[in-house]
């Protein structure tokens, strides 16, 4: 209990160092946002085919804002790109049995790039990142605020799954991407919580963030308004046989809500964060009603302070061949490699 400050701490230092800035990916020259879904439906369908952990998913996205919002990335790399950070992504949060392979790679992309394309793209967004993989993602919260609310009463055990789709429906919209993972972690669980026909009163914005009301007023409408239409990856993903939340959110939306069913043993029990007192643990923010209030009218978020972009490779050489029939990429020469030439 002793580290919960400091696990906070970190996740808003994290979120600090890795915030995405949404005005930069506005200037990239070739992408456009109607293809981001396009490439998110290509991620989700590939995270669930290769079983990666759910963790994995949410890395991988943001791995990809924060790449395309210090380089300029072409159309025909897009894929890649969604294909190194899924890589990077799973190197970080899965066991080793379970990482894809190159020739899994190239399967996925229909062989549109060659093994080495995607080697060479991991170590160029690992580069540009700084090394600095890790992000206080959505779940890391939607797990922290369950855990405060189960102090309080016992949680249906379909609220995290509810509150897990709704947050991956948010990282599909533009308009989304300027709320962190806190903000969109806190609107989840209480919109799932609504769905599940509990009630959210007790769940308060408090310690992970300061978000005014009326901003997490915002994110909530923009949230509810998403979940009605979901992207059709996701609506694949969570409708039944492989989950229910598509449809608990459809019945809530017809009123029919269902009842509650009590957490047993085999329901979903979240990640353990020590647990504050319940009161005095939270801010002053307690104004937010149980159902989705109505859009509020906000002040523009300030804009992150970023270098400008700078140039990703125009395009991934082919490999060219030298006097020994070795062969380099793009920005190597032949100079860059020292041979014997007793060797040869």
């Amino acid at each position: 209990m002793e580290y919960r400050n400091d696990i906070l701490c970190h996740w808003q230092d994290l979120y600090q160092k890795t915030r995405c800035n949404p005005n930069m990916i506005d200037i990239q020259p070739e992408l456009e946002w109607h293809m981001r879904p396009h490439l998110l439906d290509f991620l989700v369908d590939s995270h669930g085919g290769l079983g990666l952990k759910q963790e994995t998913l949410f890395l991988a996205i943001s791995i990809i804002d924060r790449y395309t919002s210090k380089r300029v990335v072409y159309k025909r790399h897009y894929q890649l790109v969604g294909c190194a950070a899924l890589w990077i992504a799973s190197k970080y949060h899965d066991c080793k049995s379970k990482i894809p392979t190159l020739d899994e790679l190239k399967l996925l992309c229909c062989h549109a790039y060659e093994s080495h394309m995607f080697v060479q793209m991991e170590m160029h967004i690992l580069s540009t990142l700084d090394w600095l993989v890790d992000c206080s993602t959505c779940d890391l919260y939607v797990d922290a605020y369950l855990n405060d609310v189960k102090t309080i009463y016992r949680l249906d055990p379909n609220v995290r799954m509810v509150a897990l789709y709704l947050c991956e429906v948010s990282l599909f919209y533009k308009h989304m991407i300027e709320f962190s993972s806190a903000d969109l972690a806190f609107c989840a669980v209480r919109l799932a919580m609504v769905v599940c026909n509990m009630n959210p009163g007790e769940l308060y914005p408090g310690p992970y963030h300061d978000t005014p009301v009326t901003e997490l007023s915002r994110c909530l409408d923009l949230m509810a308004r998403a979940c009605t239409s979901p992207p059709r990856s996701l609506h694949v993903k969570h409708s039944a046989p492989n989950g229910c939340a598509v449809d608990l959110v459809r019945l809530h939306v017809n009123g029919k809500a269902r009842p509650v069913t009590p957490m047993n043993s085999t329901g979903y029990e979240p990640r353990q964060l020590p647990s504050p007192a319940v009161e005095g643990a939270y801010g002053v923010n307690k104004g937010i009603n149980t159902g989705v209030p109505m859009v509020a009218t906000v002040a523009t978020v300030p804009a992150v302070s970023m270098a400008p972009m700078t140039m990703t490779p125009p395009y991934t050489p082919e490999p060219h061949y030298d006097n020994y029939g070795q062969y380099y990429y793009g920005d190597e020469t032949e100079d860059d490699y020292d041979y014997d030439c007793e060797e040869y």
